[in-house]
């Protein structure tokens, strides 16, 4: 079942790479993201996500790799830029 959320915003909750990549298989359609304080979080991929204009992740110590492949994204905010090792946004 597709779900049409236009927000998603888990904060300060267990949330693997997994978790991630199921939530936005189910919600094809976030317009915003925002990831806050997550545990057991290392990689953000986001390929296919056509309506998604701002990313925005913080308090994450264990974030490696940002990849972003989505056409409309506007905004993307990092905190503590210093603990991601790779970013790339297409």
């Amino acid at each position: 079942m597709e779900m049409s959320l236009r927000k998603l915003c888990p904060v300060d909750v267990y949330v693997d790479d997994q978790m991630i990549e199921n939530l936005c298989a189910r919600c094809p359609l976030p317009e915003y993201l925002t990831i806050e304080s997550p545990k057991g979080f290392k990689s953000l991929e986001l390929f296919g996500l056509n309506k998604l204009h701002e990313v925005k992740v913080s308090n994450n110590d264990e974030l490696k790799k940002v990849e972003i492949k989505a056409l409309d994204v506007h905004s993307v905010t990092i905190t503590d830029e210093n603990m991601c090792d790779q970013y790339s946004l297409l």
